[in-house]
């Protein structure tokens, strides 16, 4: 293993399967809030996420790049910075509309929500989603990271863990890993989520049409974008053998 400094953190590493980004020590988390998440299958691109003490929201501890995928330390290095430029700089925001379901909450196992991230048409700010860029986008939203309110990567609470085209609306499927806000869903204070992505580029035609939507991001937000919108909660009580319980409108 071989081990490069970076600054305010613990160095880069190289080992024979992956090269870790600079990173904080594990000191500073609780120790059964660390966990590995999946960014990119494809590009092989995971990371260690935790809840440092003190604190209520996970943060990225560190990045651990597949070397079988071709990274080398060169590689990471760049991915890294130009990712956090990105996070910065002009990512898109899209509204989603709902209904936002609870799946699943079993102990010692992530809290998994479903719903609709977005439907083709017009948006209220003038976007409008074509349903072949929604179906090319459905697959892209897979192992993307879930913020709150669109905060930045060392805040992610979860992952979408699959995504489909219906034809109308764009389908998701996520695990929440943060205990606090799976709670704040359980209770209906989180009803909501919004994407991000950024697109190739931008047509104007009576409306803004993105095209290329790519580097996705579900959001859970507490206000919703389209405040008409029906929203419903469902919540099975596995462990209680009871019928799952609906409640909001």
């Amino acid at each position: 293993m071989r081990a490069f400094g970076g600054c305010g953190l613990l160095p880069w590493e190289v080992t024979a399967n992956y090269i870790r980004s600079g990173h904080r020590s594990v000191d500073e988390f609780e120790p059964e809030s660390l966990r590995t998440i999946v960014i990119s299958e494809d590009l092989g691109i995971k990371a260690v996420v935790g809840k440092p003490k003190g604190k209520t929201t996970m943060e990225v501890v560190s990045y651990l790049f597949d070397v079988s995928k071709g990274w080398t330390l060169e590689k990471a290095k760049d991915w890294f910075e130009r990712h956090q430029q990105k996070r910065h700089g002009g990512t898109e925001h899209f509204i989603a509309v709902l209904p936002f379901k609870v799946v699943e909450k079993v102990a010692e196992k992530p809290l998994r929500i479903r719903g609709i991230a977005l439907t083709a048409g017009m948006s209220r700010n003038l976007n409008i989603y074509l349903p072949e860029e929604l179906e090319a986008f459905a697959q892209k939203l897979v192992s993307a990271p879930v913020y709150i309110e669109h905060v930045a990567v060392p805040n992610a609470v979860g992952k979408v863990v699959d995504a489909h085209w219906d034809g109308e609306n764009l389908w998701y499927e996520a695990e929440i890993y943060d205990d606090e806000v799976a709670e704040k869903i359980r209770r209906g204070l989180i009803r909501h989520v919004s994407i991000g992505a950024d697109y190739e580029r931008l047509d104007v035609v009576d409306g803004k049409i993105p095209r290329g939507l790519h580097n996705a991001e579900l959001s859970l937000v507490a206000v919703p974008g389209i405040p008409e919108a029906n929203i419903q909660i469902v919540e099975k009580l596995a462990e209680q053998g009871a019928e799952p319980i609906a409640s909001g409108e």
